[in-house]
């Protein structure tokens, strides 16, 4: 397999280890110097013990969580992925109290892959499609 397509199987992995709820695997996973960059979450969140923790919060708060990838790009170290993200709003998010509403929101990573880990991922997240789906914003 080629280092794209090993970079991808891994982004795969990760994605698979968040839906099955298993954080110890996506962990294992992430590089120790990870870094995060995401408008949508605090500071605190953008190293690799933060990310994990908020993918925690995500998961209590949206318990039926699935993370169903559209597509995935790969060149050299690089892997971009959109993400199809749905789920039942079940636990305070962000501030929002649990409204029982589902919610459907896209995601889109770049992510660095370095010695077979994930080093850095730069998250956009159509906010205002979780949001409103949520009922916090109207359109």
């Amino acid at each position: 397999m080629t280092e794209s397509g090993n970079h991808k199987q891994l982004m795969r992995q990760f994605f698979d280890a968040v839906n099955r709820r298993r954080l110890e695997e996506a962990d294992e996973l992430i590089a120790n110097e990870f870094v995060a960059h995401n408008v949508m979450t605090p500071a605190s969140v953008n190293d690799r013990k933060g990310f994990i923790a908020f993918l925690g919060a995500l998961i209590t708060a949206f318990p039926d969580l699935e993370l169903a990838v559209s597509e995935m790009i790969a060149d050299g170290e690089k892997v971009v992925s959109w993400v199809a993200a749905s789920g039942t709003h079940r636990g305070d998010f962000l501030g929002v109290a649990a409204t029982s509403a589902f919610a459907r929101w896209d995601v889109v990573h770049c992510t660095t892959i370095r010695n077979n880990k994930i080093a850095e991922d730069r998250i956009m997240v159509d906010q205002f499609a979780l949001l409103k789906a949520l009922g916090a914003v109207t359109a």
